[in-house]
């Protein structure tokens, strides 16, 4: 297989940083995760990328670029505000990906211990996977989004995906403002017996993630990103920060019949649109078929 160019034309501080410390002599973490990419590729019939072309989905596809291997991103966008998904359709745009854009077969709604949201299923030949979908802010006034009018309900009765082996860009430091802390012991399970999901980047720091991607001059999204403390942050503005939306979804969340308070229109009203039972979540035990 010929490897994967992946050229980011994107002038920004983040290029001209110099890295922070020697951390490739401490852990040697990017040949770790080397080492298990081109191990699993090896037997894998049909390998993926889950990619939302954030931060970690770039050092995914530096890794694949590394070992030489051409693989498909499977790429899940709302489609509800279209410049928070620019950066996205201009790196597959320029660098000509190979990329499935992913079609749900069910929505339900998932409640952690501080927040609900909504969860995409995608299924796979003997398993599924959960996409959880942007955190949904919610503010006073006319502004917000009516999550009834903006189609974040999606299902369908199209064929399961026929992948045996994802990788994820899942990180143990990872905190979700929903399902909580994403930590999980190993970097590769089974989600069927048919399917095994890979974290090459499980037990990377932020540290490590900003060096590595400085290392392979890629540049990500610099107006969703900012640079602190040696780490890539969201910013304040999450104007063009897909996993973010101001949006309103209690009558989705609440059981049919609930009456509900509108942010909208800031009065009462009853939902006859809830969603199936939610989903309950227990941070430090989401498992790897849950992508955040």
């Amino acid at each position: 297989m010929s490897p994967v160019r992946i050229i980011i034309e994107q002038p920004n501080v983040f290029l001209d940083e110099e890295p922070t410390t020697t951390w490739e002599l401490v852990d040697n973490r990017p040949k770790k995760a080397l080492e298990l990419v081109r191990s699993l590729a090896k037997s894998a019939r049909r390998p993926a990328i889950l990619s939302s072309f954030g931060k970690e989905s770039l050092a995914l596809i530096g890794l694949m670029r590394e070992v030489g291997l051409e693989i498909e991103i499977a790429y899940f966008e709302l489609g509800i505000v279209p410049e928070k998904h620019a950066f996205a359709q201009r790196i597959i745009r320029e660098l000509g990906l190979r990329v499935v854009f992913l079609r749900p077969h069910n929505t339900t709604v998932v409640r952690g211990t501080t927040n609900t949201s909504l969860a995409y299923e995608f299924k796979l030949t003997d398993s599924s996977i959960r996409i959880l979908g942007a955190t949904f802010e919610e503010i006073e006034g006319a502004e917000i989004a009516c999550g009834l009018t903006s189609s974040l309900t999606r299902s369908g009765q199209h064929p399961p995906y026929q992948w045996d082996l994802l990788f994820s860009g899942r990180r143990n430091s990872d905190i979700d403002i929903t399902v909580g802390s994403l930590k999980w012991p190993t970097p590769i399970e089974d989600l069927g017996k048919n399917t095994k999901i890979a974290m090459p980047l499980l037990h990377w720091s932020d540290d490590d993630l900003l060096q590595y991607l400085h290392s392979q001059r890629f540049a990500p999204d610099m107006t969703r990103y900012e640079i602190a403390n040696h780490a890539l942050r969201d910013r304040s503005d999450k104007t063009t920060n897909p996993d973010h939306m101001s949006c309103c979804i209690r009558c989705l969340a609440a059981e049919r019949g609930a009456t509900v308070y509108c942010p909208k229109s800031g009065s009462e009203v009853v939902s006859f649109s809830g969603l199936r039972e939610p989903e309950i979540f227990v941070s430090g035990a989401v498992t790897p078929a849950v992508m955040c």
